[in-house]
């Protein structure tokens, strides 16, 4: 099943988070992150915020940080970014 996805999404020209377990991160400066494919909040506050991102969680670590958007398809992060890390 899981290669029938592979080769669907190639086909139609998606991108490989579409059809895996794995989230989609894009990093804009130091101001914003938009992640797809985000399953949860694990903590929350102003200076770090921790996302179940499927198979890993993601640290990010800054200043001001705050959750501007969450739905079904991404979440945007805003804030002073300082470091994102891989768990």
């Amino acid at each position: 099943m899981k290669n029938k996805l592979r080769k669907a999404a190639h086909v139609l020209e998606l991108p490989d988070n579409v059809v895996s377990n794995e989230a989609h991160i894009e990093i804009t400066g130091c101001n914003e992150i938009v992640i797809d494919g985000c399953k949860g909040i694990l903590m929350y506050d102003e200076n770090g915020i921790k996302i179940n991102a499927g198979k890993h969680s993601v640290q990010i670590s800054g200043g001001s940080l705050l959750v501007s958007s969450f739905n079904d398809e991404n979440m945007i992060i805003t804030g002073r970014v300082k470091s994102i890390e891989f768990c």
